[in-house]
């Protein structure tokens, strides 16, 4: 059964709320249509059945009773009429409505509103914590320190015996790179192409080679400005100056060739980027590989500095030497170069590597400098050549590599 509340007149109702002190002979009542001053009112069958279905609703889910436009409209009459009444709200049925303090009503609606905001969905905030917690669980691969023992193969060391550098002088260190047969393969190309241009011969010898690139050398370590200042009246370095005129220098430097470029076919020249200066390349790389293969060794990129017409020149602003062709290099820990590879495409560097499936450029560079290299070999690269298809790789090659790694 539904509990009807008590009835109260306006009259007790202004007492009970302490705004008359039982006086009310200012108040007109008369023209109050309120139906709870009328004795004879009676609800209407359509309000009576609506109470009845809410009267199955049980005790214990309290429902909060919700004003009807009835009472909103008495509510606003009274309003209208007398500002004291002001304080009074309807919060009856269509059955009847009752008069409640004030401090009754706050206490309601204070209820309703925890209950909402016990009901309420959950903020951006509380969704933020709870997609947290849900990537905690989901987070994939997680790295944590544990104690490293490998099973490392020994290196293999090799006898210096092959390679006996006692007694060298400065000539023979630099015929270890460039040596006599390539001295004379530039003096017999230079005067080939010089003739077959200009018609004029250059008559350059092979100990005017020797004598040029001694001076390219000595103006690499004692540098001007301009090649010019070599043979001033104040600065002229008599090295120089006492073995080449100035305009002989520049002819030289001019018209010093290494291939007879009619002699390469076209195909060659499309494969091979570098090819008017491969055979000097090839000699130099020679020379880097008959040095000794230490038990470390290091891996990293560097600039060459040029400035002139190349396809292939490169801006690194990162570098000392930002302009330049990228040179990958195989070295010592004294900085002794074992193996380099210039860098034209990352075509052409799979090419020189066996099974390059599923490499990347980095990886496919680690391989390629790598094949000189004796089993147990360390090495040690930066975070750009590290990654783990290639450690794999070097793994199954009993060779093995330390490198940085970014947090991620």
């Amino acid at each position: 059964m539904f509990l009807f509340p008590e009835r109260f007149s306006v009259q007790k109702a202004l007492e009970l709320l302490g705004l008359i002190d039982g006086d009310n002979s200012d108040l007109d009542l008369s023209d109050n249509d309120d139906p709870i001053l009328d004795e004879n009112y009676q609800p209407s069958p359509q309000e009576q059945s609506s109470s009845e279905d809410e009267g199955d609703i049980s005790d214990d889910d309290d429902p909060i009773p919700e004003p009807t436009k009835h009472s909103r409209g008495r509510k606003r009459h009274h309003s209208a009429d007398n500002g004291s009444l002001t304080g009074t709200e309807s919060t009856g049925t269509g059955i009847g409505s009752s008069r409640t303090p004030r401090r009754q009503t706050q206490t309601i609606e204070s209820d309703r509103s925890e209950d909402d905001l016990e009901e309420q969905t959950p903020g951006p905030s509380q969704t933020k914590k709870k997609k947290k917690g849900e990537s905690k669980q989901g987070r994939g691969i997680r790295w944590k320190a544990t104690p490293l023992t490998p099973n490392l193969a020994e290196y293999q060391h090799q006898d210096e015996t092959n390679l006996d550098r006692h007694g060298w002088t400065p000539i023979d260190y630099f015929e270890q790179y460039i040596d006599r047969d390539l001295m004379t393969m530039i003096s017999e190309c230079s005067n080939v192409m010089s003739l077959s241009k200009s018609g004029d011969p250059l008559n350059m010898s092979v100990d005017e080679v020797y004598r040029f690139f001694g001076a390219c050398i000595l103006m690499s370590c004692i540098r001007y400005p301009t090649i010019r200042m070599y043979w001033s009246k104040a600065l002229k370095i008599t090295a120089i100056t006492d073995r080449f005129t100035r305009a002989r220098f520049f002819k030289l430097r001019g018209a010093i060739k290494v291939v007879i470029d009619d002699d390469v076919p076209d195909d060659l020249r499309m494969l091979d980027k570098f090819w008017k200066v491969r055979p000097f390349l090839n000699r130099i790389l020679q020379g880097c590989k008959s040095l000794n293969r230490p038990d470390c060794a290091s891996i990293d990129e560097q600039m060459i500095p040029f400035t002139g017409a190349c396809p292939y020149r490169q801006y690194l602003p990162m570098k000392p030497n930002p302009v330049g062709i990228k040179n990958f290099v195989c070295a010592t820990a004294d900085g002794t170069v074992l193996d380099f590879e210039l860098y034209e495409s990352t075509n052409s560097l799979i090419e020189k590597v066996e099974e390059p499936e599923g490499l990347g450029l980095e990886s496919v560079v680690i391989e390629r400098l790598c094949q000189t290299l004796h089993r147990g070999t360390k090495v040690y690269c930066d975070r750009f050549f590290t990654t783990i298809k290639g450690a794999q790789r070097m793994m199954e090659k009993e060779l093995y590599i330390t490198g940085t790694i970014m947090k991620n």
